[in-house]
């Protein structure tokens, strides 16, 4: 009834056989099923871990205790008149004019120890066991020391056998093998990006819309819905697609009403061709709809639609009422992982004069706390806060800014720690190339320079790099007071977001 594979092997000579049984995986899903019979499996278990135990037994040196290894001096070797098998290195330190075998004591007088076989047999169930062994250790169970080959959609974590039979089944919690919840996590980041995408091009509609578009509030509740789903990631593609159109017709209830009164529209503009060039139809003033993004401290990031992007504003206090609220931690999502695109608004007494923009190298931890400062999700960011000077280094020069303003004044201590610097992150330095200006001092770790020219001298940790506006950061640098020059907005931009 069981499905029980049996395996062993058999020393020559004189040596008894042994033979030695496994529970193979159908039998380990087999016992699973049984639910109610816990004796049964218990007993199985501990049959298996004699079983184990009598079997590394077998492949150990009777002289070292050491299992056999391939690595040299530890491989199984046969003595040819008895059969036993040592290690190699045991019998060349026994070895005299013969050697005495350990075990049964029998002389050998040749072949020498050198020119012994390796036993094949024995080293391969070694090496075998070993693996497993090695298995174990990276996923057992700390309280049955069961393989952790479950996973428990409620607890969020991997469990063993043991756990189901105690915990899981009497709680009636969804159990998943790892095979099912790797696919679970694939199948939820594809829904997910699929999610995103319709996010991303529901903004750009709303952003560029005028005043006789219609988008109420609610859209941001369903969307979040959506997003943190009970069961995101099983839906079927079909309940998806349903539940994006229900957001379209929720952000723009009036859409299908001017689609099919635009035929009525056209034939009537028709029918009036004669007096069209008369009679001017007034339109209402365009009107840009707002739309924010909210944290859950209050704080706002303003979203606009420019330069074919969009641009989520640094997180701010901003007391103002927007048309379409949504969370913030929902619109994060929409940012590149792998190297962001941040934005700089520059301006001085006379008023803005350009924008910097600056790809974020964000696998770096130091390019991790910039865009931070450009989003504000850990706090101060770099509205406010004004360039320091222009110095030179390694026969260039830099323009240097990243003090951001607090309560009580301006600051550039660290917002993370273990932030590089040296250590395999030197770059040769380049026009544009953004790079930490610290030199490991706490108090300055929030500190930045922008290059202004080549230098074959490397940067001791760059973590971005100017990919528009380099005209703008020459004007702060050679034509104006730099120290006039502040920064009065900050964000990141996110281009086209398409699911993959």
């Amino acid at each position: 009834m069981l499905n029980v594979v049996r395996c062993g092997f058999q020393l020559t000579g004189r040596s008894k056989p042994s033979c030695f049984f496994f529970l193979s995986n159908y039998a380990r899903h087999f016992l699973l099923c049984l639910g109610n019979n816990m004796a049964l499996y218990n007993g199985l278990v501990s049959l298996q871990g004699t079983m184990n135990a009598a079997l590394e037994n077998e492949i150990t040196c009777g002289v070292c205790s050491e299992v056999y290894s391939p690595v040299a001096g530890r491989e199984p070797v046969m003595l040819p008149e008895c059969g036993h098998t040592f290690c190699r290195e045991c019998l060349l330190n026994l070895q005299t004019t013969a050697v005495v075998c350990p075990n049964c004591r029998q002389r050998h007088y040749s072949p020498a120890v050198e020119d012994l076989a390796v036993n094949f047999a024995q080293l391969g169930i070694a090496v075998a066991l070993s693996n497993i062994q090695k298995s174990k250790d990276q996923g057992q169970c700390g309280k049955h020391s069961l393989p952790l080959d479950l996973w428990c959609s409620v607890s969020q974590k991997e469990i063993c056998a043991m756990c189901y039979f105690e915990e899981t089944k009497r709680t009636q919690h969804r159990v998943l093998t790892l095979a099912e919840k790797r696919q679970f996590t694939v199948d939820a980041i594809k829904q997910k990006s699929q999610i995103l995408s319709q996010l991303y091009a529901m903004l750009k509609q709303c952003l560029t819309s005028d005043s006789e578009s219609t988008c109420q509030n609610s859209y941001a509740k369903k969307l979040s819905d959506i997003l943190r789903g009970e069961e995101l990631g099983i839906l079927p593609s079909s309940s998806i697609d349903k539940r994006l159109d229900s957001l379209k017709k929720v952000m723009f209830p009036a859409e299908q009403e001017r689609r099919s009164s635009s035929r009525e529209s056209r034939q009537e503009t028709e029918r009036s061709d004669d007096s069209r060039g008369s009679r001017e139809t007034e339109r209402p003033d365009k009107m840009q709809l707002r739309c924010v993004a909210k944290c859950e401290k209050g704080r706002k990031a303003r979203l606009t639609w420019e330069e074919g992007q969009l641009h989520i504003y640094g997180l701010c206090k901003d007391p103002e009422e927007a048309h379409i609220t949504l969370n913030m931690s929902d619109v994060r999502l929409l940012v590149p992982q792998e190297n962001p695109t941040v934005f700089l608004d520059v301006a001085d007494r006379d008023g803005p004069f350009g924008r910097i923009t600056i790809k974020v190298w964000s696998h770096l931890r130091r390019g991790q706390q910039f865009l931070a400062l450009c989003q504000g999700h850990l706090g101060p960011t770099l509205k406010g806060s004004a360039f320091l000077d222009v110095t030179e280094t390694a026969g260039i020069d830099c323009l240097r800014a990243g003090r951001y303003l607090t309560e009580n004044g301006t600051s550039s201590h660290a917002l993370l720690d273990r932030l590089e610097w040296n250590d395999g992150h030197e770059r040769p330095g380049r026009k544009g190339l953004v790079a930490g200006w610290s030199f490991k001092k706490a108090e300055d770790e929030t500190l930045f320079g922008i290059a202004l020219g080549e230098c074959h001298i490397k940067f001791c940790c760059p973590f971005g790099e100017v990919v528009a506006g380099m005209a703008v950061v020459e004007d702060i640098a050679y034509n104006r007071t730099v120290r006039d020059v502040t920064v009065v907005e900050v964000g990141t931009a996110v281009r086209e977001f398409a699911a993959s």
